[in-house]
């Protein structure tokens, strides 16, 4: 499942947040907590829609166990190695933080920029797939519902 996020639309950026936590919840095991998955995609869409400065673009791979998550964006933002290696923070600075949660709260984080071609982070979240009733996994989620739907004229009938 692929979306892009408009510049700076924070609006965009809860609707996508609830749409992947209701995606994970259909296919989740019993019991995976998704409130802490939930957390850290939303750190980190969050950090890219208020400090990327252009389009976010999100995907979401189920085709193994667990999701993972990439989120990419063009922003020219100069990171620097003390803030994505970091492993603890003031609790006085009112920000910075969303790294660290999502290094918490998933099971792996990546980080890498560019000057010139922007940041990609791929979160891997501690959220297993369930087991379908026939005894493998779920379908794959690329067959599964989209984020949007195609309008489908009606079958031709043959006379």
């Amino acid at each position: 499942m692929q979306w892009i996020l408009p510049t700076s639309d924070h609006e965009a950026a809860s609707a996508l947040r609830r749409e992947v936590r209701a995606h994970l919840a259909r296919h989740a095991r019993e019991g995976a907590d998704l409130d802490l998955a939930e957390i850290a995609f939303s750190e980190l869409v969050t950090n890219a829609v208020e400090h990327a400065g252009t389009q976010v673009w999100v995907d979401l791979d189920w085709s193994n166990t667990r999701p993972v998550i990439t989120i990419h964006d063009l922003g020219t933002d100069d990171l620097d190695a003390d803030r994505t290696t970091t492993t603890s923070v003031d609790p006085a600075q009112p920000s910075g933080r969303g790294l660290l949660i999502a290094r918490a709260f998933s099971r792996d984080v990546e980080m890498r920029h560019r000057p010139d071609a922007g940041t990609t982070v791929r979160l891997e979240l501690d959220v297993e797939r369930a087991i379908s009733p026939l005894g493998g996994p779920r379908p794959h989620p690329s067959t599964d519902h989209l984020s949007f739907e195609i309008p489908r004229s009606p079958r031709p009938t043959r006379r």
